[in-house]
């Protein structure tokens, strides 16, 4: 049967403070062998020990006591619980992932504050950027505007032509951009469904963990300009782009030659167009 201890002894066995054992007994987790009628003292057997780890082992593994509280009342077999506690280091794994990239942005965060060449309280988003799958077709050309949307229009065909075009926004990769000397590697990217994988030529962009982002309506004049204070940002911030800059475009025009868009994206004044430049940084 085990010892019989007082609370205090069974406590500091267990490296357990008083206060925590009386609250697992308040709340059916875990109560004593037996209580003094008369004297209210709690007493404990030491084979009682391994009851008392299971609970705090669970408390340790993030299980919440209302958790705790089911599992100990079910009837659950060895598999049952091991099935929850897989689920719950599936869910620490994503609260991990989590607290890594408020982590990644409050770090960035400090260092665009820490830079005396802007104000810090004007500072750009900070944001990430899902994995995505898209139809992409990559070329050189001598500019932007035309032969960027001729690229626009073959691609946005391509996925039409077999309903491959997610919901997801257009954007346009900027590889390698030498406007001077008539050279933009560019590679424009149509969003595609997770069942259309079969039915169209994609390649999958990874996800970005942080980046730059900033957010604008009208027309593309503004880009360059935008594109340059941006860079400038990040550059007083201490910061180094870590992959090519994307033009994302919310709400835009097209000639719709072959394919069909959403209403909801489209806009046939420049002025109601919405574009977001992001840039991946480390």
């Amino acid at each position: 049967m085990g010892q019989l201890l007082r609370i205090g002894e069974f406590a500091a066995l267990n490296r357990i403070s008083i206060k925590t054992l009386r609250y697992y007994e308040a709340e059916a987790l875990f109560r004593p062998a037996f209580v003094d009628p008369i004297t209210g003292y709690r007493f404990y057997r030491t084979d009682q020990c391994a009851n008392l780890a299971l609970v705090t082992n669970l408390r340790a593994a993030g299980f919440s006591i209302a958790q705790i509280a089911a599992l100990l009342h079910s009837d659950l077999d060895a598999i049952g619980v091991g099935r929850l506690v897989e689920e719950k280091r599936l869910e620490l794994a994503n609260d991990i992932q989590s607290l890594e990239r408020q982590r990644a942005v409050l770090e960035t965060l400090a260092r665009s504050m820490g830079s005396e060449r802007h104000d810090p309280l004007s500072a750009v988003k900070l944001s990430e950027l899902p994995e995505s799958r898209v139809h992409s077709i990559r070329k050189t050309v001598p500019s932007l505007g035309e032969p960027v949307t001729d690229l626009f229009e073959a691609a946005e065909s391509d996925v039409g032509a077999v309903d491959a075009r997610s919901s997801e926004s257009p954007f346009l990769l900027f590889h390698d951009a030498d406007a001077k000397h008539g050279r933009l590697d560019l590679e424009v990217c149509i969003p595609v469904k997770d069942d259309a994988l079969e039915r169209i030529e994609w390649r999958r962009l990874d996800a970005c963990p942080i980046g730059c982002s900033v957010v604008y309506a009208g027309e593309y004049a503004q880009t360059d300009a935008l594109r340059s204070a941006m860079l400038q940002w990040v550059s007083d911030s201490g910061l180094e782009p870590a992959g090519p800059l994307r033009e994302i475009y919310h709400r835009f025009g097209a000639s719709l030659d072959g394919y069909q868009l959403p209403a909801a994206v489209l806009s046939s004044r420049s002025e109601d167009y919405i574009t977001e430049l992001f840039l991946p940084v480390q």
